[in-house]
């Protein structure tokens, strides 16, 4: 994904530590191999919106490490339920009276479950 313009040994910003690091043109940032794949899986992951497929009828881009972090967030609600069954039966009903579809159902996803915990807790 990274092309780096040079390597050298020197310190890395991302662990501290004298390795052999590449340089690279996003502000020339010093990075180890093991650094720059966690950064490269961060940054991708960032880019990663949740989407509806349509011809799947589902939501796309909802990881494991997403469910795990709402599970943990929302203990007191089924957070799998919601978001492979409720939102999804939610968005079915706004396409078919043509309401607009959104392009990231992240926050949508977040509000949904923050709603339910408060309803779980008697908020």
């Amino acid at each position: 994904m990274f092309e780096p313009i040079r390597i050298e040994r020197r310190v890395c910003v991302g662990c501290n530590k004298i390795k052999t690091v590449g340089f690279f043109t996003t502000g020339l940032i010093a990075l180890c191999s093991s650094c720059l794949d966690n950064a490269s899986r961060l940054i991708s992951k960032k880019a990663d919106r949740i989407y509806w497929d349509r011809e799947k009828s589902k939501l796309e881009n909802v990881y494991v490490e997403d469910i795990k972090a709402w599970e943990k967030l929302y203990p007191n609600i089924d957070v799998i339920k919601i978001v492979d069954k409720d939102i999804p039966e939610w968005i079915m009903k706004k396409i078919r009276t043509k309401k607009v579809v959104k392009s990231d159902y992240r926050k949508t996803i977040i509000n949904w479950l923050k709603k339910e915990q408060a309803k779980a807790v008697g908020l």
